[in-house]
């Protein structure tokens, strides 16, 4: 750690599975408790304890204010190749047992947190836009219990519980606005995978590619083969593996060959640090 920076995010492990930071209990079968509020800060509190995070400063181009201290959502600028945006999908998410309708306006970022990323999406100039989300985009982690969905994503058997419009509100506002070269990045489910999503969102006949690359966890080998991809987006498996301890491996790089395009190179690397077949990607920038 002397060597190297470290980006860190909460994601639910720091206090109970698939939680909402806002929520006043966890379940049907707790409603009765008192505590979850309370588990909640304190795992949270845990998580800025261990991590360096300058809560501060906040990052200083946030525009962070004295009622975000706890924010955890942020960017950071690497030149005129890279943006990293990191999101928070617990601390203002909506109950996960709710329809996604309109009505019940459900999110997993809340609205400040969604029109911050919108924004910051637009005002890049960056070649590469890559988005670090705890939960995944395009891969369903979805229960058949009232919790619903824990993540973008959505499955056959739970279409209502999800929070798909307000991925496809975000999809929709990258194609109306043209923005290329956008890589999501997540772990989360216990399996590495490369997506990719070629889709028309806004019906222009242009459609948007974009990918999500999955990497770990370290030490999870649960899952015996890939969880199928939400069939409500047109998104592909080009290499997914299972029962492999395993990191993710991405660098931007310029290319010689490619008259000195900056490319996006992504690998899955076991716990020996050797590359697994099938899984590099090397994107060019559109």
């Amino acid at each position: 750690m002397q060597n190297t920076s470290l980006y860190s995010q909460a994601d639910d492990h720091e206090v109970v599975n698939d939680y909402g930071g806002n929520w006043s209990y966890l379940s049907n079968e707790t409603k009765d408790r008192m505590g979850f509020p309370n588990l909640a800060k304190a795992g949270l509190q845990s998580f800025f304890n261990f991590s360096p995070l300058d809560r501060n400063n906040n990052n200083n181009n946030n525009n962070s204010t004295e009622e975000e201290a706890n924010r955890i959502y942020r960017s950071f600028n690497w030149g005129k190749d890279l943006d990293l945006f990191l999101l928070d999908a617990h601390s203002y998410r909506s109950r996960s047992e709710l329809d996604d309708t309109p009505e019940n306006n459900k999110t997993l970022l809340g609205k400040a947190q969604l029109q911050w990323l919108k924004q910051s999406l637009l005002n890049s100039s960056a070649t590469w836009k890559v988005i670090s989300t705890d939960v995944p985009f395009t891969i369903p982690s979805c229960f058949t219990n009232q919790l619903g969905c824990d993540s973008w994503a959505t499955n056959s058997s739970a279409f209502k519980k999800t929070f798909v419009r307000e991925r496809n509100d975000l999809l929709k506002f990258l194609d109306d606005n043209n923005i290329k070269n956008v890589v999501f990045i997540t772990t989360d489910i216990h399996f590495p995978a490369n997506v990719i999503v070629d889709q028309d969102q806004n019906n222009d006949g242009d459609k948007m590619i974009l990918y999500e690359i999955v990497s770990g966890p370290f030490a999870a080998i649960t899952y015996p083969t890939a969880i199928p991809i939400d069939p409500t987006i047109n998104a592909t498996y080009i290499y997914h593996e299972n029962k492999i301890f395993n990191f993710g491996y991405l660098k931007v790089q310029k290319q010689e060959h490619d008259d000195d395009k900056v490319h996006l190179i992504s690998e899955i690397r076991d716990q020996d640090g050797l590359l697994r077949p099938g899984s590099h990607l090397d994107l060019r920038p559109q």
